[in-house]
């Protein structure tokens, strides 16, 4: 079974184009934001050629909102597809909020310290186990301001982590062909023509049920 490359309707986009401008409201645009919507052929524009116009269904849209959509597509379709890759980000993108919250907290009780509100902040930091000096709020103070620094530590540090994984998941280029076999295998697999206007999510569906058959029949052949 053969299966024909689709023509991309982005050959006629042009590709790594830069935005200009300030950055505009959503409602002035439409993105393949989720594996639901996003077409395989989209997919592939974004690992391969790093086309990030080939998001845009409609408008003209901002190149930091298509990168942040780009980043989560990935890590959507490898959750769906069975990609332990994701599993990683995600740990580390909960620790950089969980360490960002803390930090916002902090910032707040410095804030009410300072302005002589100290009741409410004394107590939530005492209920998150930090010892406070009796009468003495300026000491307090540079205790807490000692926190943020050593937080702000971690976090620039799972921040540089996140940003390594999100790296390697662009290194991760393979030719758009490797798609083209993996559909023909698929089609071959499951009896029925697959072509590359599939969505992402049901493209991730098939593969996680063909690798499971595989899986199946490899332990029963043992």
């Amino acid at each position: 079974m053969k299966i024909l490359k689709i023509k991309s309707p982005m050959t006629e986009r042009n590709a790594g184009k830069k935005q200009e401008g300030k950055e505009k409201s959503s409602s002035q645009f439409t993105l393949y934001d989720t594996c639901n919507k996003c077409p395989l052929w989209v997919y592939i524009e974004l690992v391969c050629n790093n086309n990030l116009n080939a998001l845009i269904i409609t408008g003209d849209a901002p190149e930091s909102i298509l990168k942040e959509v780009k980043c989560n597509i990935l890590i959507e379709f490898s959750e769906l597809s069975g990609g332990e890759h994701a599993g990683t980000v995600n740990n580390v993108l909960k620790s950089i909020y969980n360490y960002r919250s803390q930090i916002d907290c902090l910032y707040i009780c410095i804030g009410l310290l300072e302005t002589n509100r100290s009741d409410k902040a004394i107590a939530w930091l005492k209920s998150k186990g930090i010892t406070v000096p009796d009468g003495d709020i300026e000491k307090l103070v540079a205790k807490v301001t000692g926190i943020i620094k050593s937080k702000m530590i971690y976090l620039n540090k799972e921040t540089d982590k996140y940003k390594n994984l999100v790296s390697d998941t662009d290194r991760r280029k393979v030719d758009a062909s490797f798609y083209n076999d993996q559909l023909v295998a698929l089609s071959i697999h499951f009896k029925f023509n697959i072509d590359m206007n599939i969505t992402l999510a049901q493209y991730a569906s098939y593969l996680k049920i063909f690798s499971e058959s595989i899986n199946r029949n490899n332990k029963s052949a043992n």
